[in-house]
């Protein structure tokens, strides 16, 4: 029976000793898996790092060049807008050059035309020759002049003021190519003839 117990002894306390060993090694499996688990976060750890620096200079380099792009198209409308400016400059130049030209055109044209009409003028006065009509007792057909129709209100005087100086005309002398004397009356729609002196 002694030999028994001591046996039951022996065999507990090997189960003690077995347990022991047994907690033992789960402790360290156990350690050893937490400082697995520890260096995998450790390693993950400094992958996300590595990944959020190489994230941190791609933004870097997209905002260098978003900013490179605004600063070339603000460069662009900048030239631009010089371009716009210089091309209005000239072509508000060329305008007021054209407008210019048009205008010494103009008057280039007035001035020949006011000479044209002026010859015109002359020469229907040297041309319109011959004698004043029964009624208006006009002198021979050898004088050189013209025949003005008479307006309302006018006069002989007044007819001569108005030719005297391109044809050289007095009212005597307009008197006188119709055979009119000082005082005579004339009536609109009357014709008179005006010699041509000069």
């Amino acid at each position: 029976m002694k030999k028994y117990l001591i046996e039951l002894f022996i065999i507990a306390l090997l189960f003690c000793l077995a347990g022991c060993e047994l907690d033992s090694m789960a402790s360290r499996s156990k350690k050893a898996s937490e400082t697995a688990d520890m260096d995998s976060l450790r390693n993950e750890v400094k992958r996300l790092g590595t990944e959020l620096t190489l994230l941190k200079e791609q933004m870097d380099r997209f905002t260098q060049e978003q900013q490179d792009s605004l600063d070339a198209v603000k460069a662009a409308a900048a030239r631009m807008d010089e371009g716009a400016k210089a091309l209005k400059t000239s072509v508000d130049a060329k305008i007021a050059a054209s407008e210019d030209r048009q205008n010494k055109m103009i008057k280039a044209l007035d001035t020949k035309i006011d000479s044209a009409i002026k010859e015109v003028m002359a020469v229907l006065g040297k041309i319109k020759t011959g004698s004043a009509s029964a009624g208006t007792g006009a002198s021979s057909g050898t004088e050189k002049g013209f025949y003005h129709t008479v307006a309302e209100g006018e006069s002989p005087w007044s007819i001569a003021q108005k030719y005297k100086s391109e044809y050289g005309a007095s009212a005597q002398d307009i008197l006188d190519a119709n055979n009119m004397k000082s005082g005579d009356s004339i009536r609109p729609g009357q014709k008179l003839f005006i010699p041509v002196k000069k």
